[in-house]
């Protein structure tokens, strides 16, 4: 809506400085007079155009005030925006990462099943390098992993983990636990990467939810959060380094459990701030990838599983 005349700049600057002045050179036309009855004349002129100056000044000031408000609201709403289409950009180039990774990770596995094909025709059996499980598991963790990174904008492998703890029962009905998949190299993984574990005798927070058979995701959003789940499974355990915790469990079409597969961060690597938009993001965005876990271990139960069991 256009501004009314009063409201232009140059009416203010006219009144601003027009009023001024004249109430100056009545001052002075005033010394120089010496009727007494022209003098108050002067005088009540003089002090209503200084009444006008004061309203004016109010006036101007309220509207400036008003306009400044104005200006703050639009700013406030432009940065509003400015998050919205950042977190949508993000959006964008994760989606955009998933897709490709999902479409060349599945060029992959079409490889390894014709080469395990090939081997059966040629040699009646395959060996399990045609399809190598947990070296599958390792390259979702990673995929995994790059993911994130796409979406946080933060490069940085060292201060993000990914991995995958499988869980078992053996004939016995003896629980184990194994994580035997990690997005790190191998000279760079967890003392849990290395040994399986009785279930009942581990120490590490994933042991717990496999026991409580964890239904659903469970996120900790600071290490406040995590230091009061997680515990020292060792006397130079430094749980101060973790910063934010995404644990998922993993199940197959039967309701059995396989496993849990999590994300870990640390040292001031933050996913998210908001704990419903950082459990949006894992619903949205890792749990595809926990949900490959489960295609890579069905395919292999599949493509070995022995006719005469």
């Amino acid at each position: 809506m256009e501004d009314k005349f009063y409201q232009k700049p140059w009416f203010k600057n006219t009144i601003l400085i027009s009023i001024p002045t004249i109430i100056s050179c009545i001052g002075i036309f005033i010394s120089f007079v010496n009727n007494n009855v022209l003098k108050a004349v002067f005088c009540t002129v003089s002090v209503f155009l200084m009444f006008c100056l004061i309203i004016a000044v109010l006036f101007y000031g309220n509207q400036e005030s008003k306009a400044s408000e104005i200006i703050y609201e639009m700013n406030q709403k432009n940065n509003q925006l400015n998050l919205i289409l950042n977190e949508l950009d993000r959006y964008k180039n994760t989606c955009s990462y998933s897709v490709g990774m999902f479409s060349s990770i599945s060029e992959k596995w079409a490889l390894n099943i014709n080469s395990f094909a090939n081997e059966v025709i040629q040699n009646g059996k395959a060996p399990k390098k045609c399809w190598d499980r947990y070296k599958i598991f390792d390259d979702i963790c990673s995929y995994c992993r790059d993911m994130i990174i796409t979406y946080t904008g933060i490069d940085d492998t060292s201060k993000i983990s990914v991995g995958f703890i499988y869980y078992w029962e053996d004939e016995n009905r003896e629980k184990w636990i194994h994580m035997v998949a990690h997005s790190n190299p191998s000279s760079t993984r967890p003392r849990s990467c290395k040994n399986i574990e009785p279930l009942e005798k581990s120490s590490y927070h994933y042991a717990n939810l496999i026991k409580d058979n964890l239904s659903d995701i469970e996120i900790a959003i600071n290490n406040e959060e995590i230091q009061r789940i997680f515990n020292k499974v060792s006397i130079d355990t430094d749980l101060s380094k973790y910063t934010q915790y995404i644990a998922i469990p993993v199940y197959c079409t039967s309701n059995k459990m396989l496993g849990i597969f999590q994300v870990i961060t640390k040292y001031n690597y933050i996913i998210n701030t908001d704990r419903i938009k950082l459990r949006k993001f894992a619903e949205e965005n890792i749990v595809p990838y926990s949900n490959l876990i489960v295609l890579a271990d069905k395919i292999n139960k599949g493509l070995y599983v022995n006719p005469n069991e």
